[in-house]
């Protein structure tokens, strides 16, 4: 199993985290890298564009899919801010697109392993 990150006693994730290649989601015209995501949330390498913590976003996340891409319109809550990126929270899911979430998170896509990141 590959873990990118400890877990420590102020983890509060309830969430196991999934690596996410081919993740990305689109804010304001521009396309983020996702680096992982969970039922509950996900991170976003937002590079230089910093993201204020606390900011609500409405954001189109893109998964892949088999023969393309999914896109899902969602909102997010930023919940840690770093000079890596964003830690964000989904806030007001849609039962459609929690589904969706769920099912990408549940199980190995176009052959690439969704390693849990933690326990």
């Amino acid at each position: 199993m590959l873990r990118l990150f400890r877990k420590s006693k102020k983890d509060r994730r309830k969430d196991t985290r999934h690596l996410c290649h081919g993740c990305f989601v689109a804010h304001n015209g521009v396309q983020h890298p996702v680096r992982d995501i969970s039922l509950g949330g996900l991170f976003i390498q937002s590079g230089k564009d910093r993201l204020a913590k606390n900011a609500v976003l409405s954001v189109d996340l893109i998964l892949p899919t088999a023969t393309g891409q999914r896109v899902l319109a969602t909102h997010l809550k930023v919940v840690r801010s770093t000079a890596a990126g964003a830690g964000c929270a989904f806030t007001r899911l849609e039962y459609t697109t929690l589904m969706s979430i769920r099912q990408f998170v549940l199980r190995k896509h176009d052959g690439q392993d969704q390693t849990p990141l933690s326990a």
